[in-house]
């Protein structure tokens, strides 16, 4: 919304006004209240952000506040553990999780920043490997 306020608007904002089918930054706010505007809708913008996050910084930005507050939860979650655990994994899955080589290195920041004792690993399976699991254990 911030961006709508300069006179030429980013590549970046841009697309997103495309991808929305709107022609100003205005209309943004009745296409998200009006329609029906869940988490699937939101989903769809997200690549465009991995698109223009090498080129404009403020977008990169946006992935990295993404990353502060996915580890601002795993946090959290650290609180109710014993305090000697030794690492624990890490596993990030879904969508996003594609573009691993942008989002990685981010939240891995975050983790060695805090020293936090955990370590990204790479999932055992799908989704559908978990339910497997789950519905073999019941």
């Amino acid at each position: 919304m911030w961006e709508g306020e300069r006179a030429e608007l980013s590549p970046f904002h841009a697309a997103i006004l495309e991808k929305l089918a709107i022609g100003a930054t205005h209309e943004i706010i009745t296409k998200v209240y009006r329609e029906d505007f869940g988490p699937t809708r939101w989903a769809e913008l997200a690549p465009l952000v991995f698109d223009f996050a090498d080129e404009q910084p403020e977008v990169m930005g946006i992935l990295e506040r993404a990353a502060l507050e996915l580890i601002d939860q795993v946090e959290r979650l650290l609180e109710d553990m014993p305090q000697n655990m030794a690492t624990l994994p890490l596993v990030v899955t879904g969508g996003l999780w594609e573009r691993r080589d942008v989002l990685e290195p981010l939240l891995q920041e975050e983790i060695d920043l805090r020293n936090l004792p955990l370590k990204i690993v790479e999932p055992d399976g799908g989704a559908v490997d978990g339910g497997l699991v789950i519905l073999r254990k019941g």
